[in-house]
């Protein structure tokens, strides 16, 4: 029997703290070496993450690529929300290191933290707390709500998506109730890779009555998720017969994806 190359993705889920295993498991059930890492509220993780480093996602993908089953010429990413971010932010810092990236509710705009890299520092956007809007879900509404504001040129919060050179699938829901701007952020990404010969790579998936929490199917779709980091209960919008038809669509496309542009 020939032995098989197995293709490598590092699964990053969004900013609701500790660690996440059932999508990495789902993925090694479909024949990938998954490795899924958390970035806070884990074991010795800071409690909140006000600075990440790209040296630690890094190290992951060092040691998944060395692993002697898997292809060496690089992996996929897999993020939700703040992993998507994560993941595109990654992907255009080390490109020679990523071959394909899903992002799934998740944009070019870090906030609330910053990404130190080895060549600059994306900045994350400020996360204002006030005695009018104390919950940190409400702050978060009115930055997305007010997002084209934020991306003047030149601005230290938005990653640089155009040095990105692998194919990305960025995955949205048209009832996202947290990023009501969320198309058209996807368009602007776009628009930034196109800029410079890199639209080609860019390709959007989107879903009517589909919020922002997009599972894989055989996980139970959800409106709300718990943010154990803020203590705070999130609507995220969707219709559960809905969200669970762009669940099974979104996985096998994101399998059939990852396959493709990485073996």
């Amino acid at each position: 029997m020939l032995f098989q190359w197995l293709v490598g993705v590092l699964d990053l889920w969004g900013r609701t703290g500790g660690i996440r295993e059932d999508r990495a498991a789902l993925l090694a059930s479909n024949g990938f070496a998954s490795l899924t890492i958390a970035y806070c509220e884990y074991r010795d993780l800071p409690d909140k993450y006000d600075v990440l480093h790209l040296s630690y996602f890094e190290r992951a993908i060092d040691w998944l690529i060395a692993h002697p089953k898997v292809l060496s010429v690089g992996v996929g990413l897999v993020g939700l929300s703040m992993g998507g971010a994560l993941a595109l932010a990654i992907a255009s810092q080390i490109p020679h290191k990523i071959k394909a990236v899903v992002s799934i509710s998740g944009t070019h705009l870090v906030i609330g933290c910053s990404l130190k890299c080895s060549t600059l520092t994306i900045k994350g956007f400020p996360v204002e707390v006030t005695a009018a809007n104390y919950a940190r879900y409400k702050c978060f509404l009115s930055i997305f709500k007010n997002t084209k504001g934020t991306f003047k040129p030149g601005s230290p919060w938005i990653i640089p998506v155009e040095h990105i050179t692998c194919p990305i699938l960025l995955v949205h829901g048209h009832d996202d109730k947290l990023n009501s701007k969320i198309e058209w952020m996807f368009e602007d990404i776009f628009q930034r890779m196109e800029k410079h010969g890199k639209g080609s790579l860019c390709r959007r998936l989107g879903f009517p009555g589909t919020g922002h929490f997009i599972t894989p199917c055989y996980l139970p779709p959800s409106s709300r998720q718990y943010v154990k980091i803020y203590d705070e209960v999130w609507f995220l919008g969707g219709s559960t017969k809905d969200q669970a038809k762009a669940s099974e669509i979104h996985w096998n496309e994101s399998l059939e994806f990852l396959s493709k542009e990485i073996a």
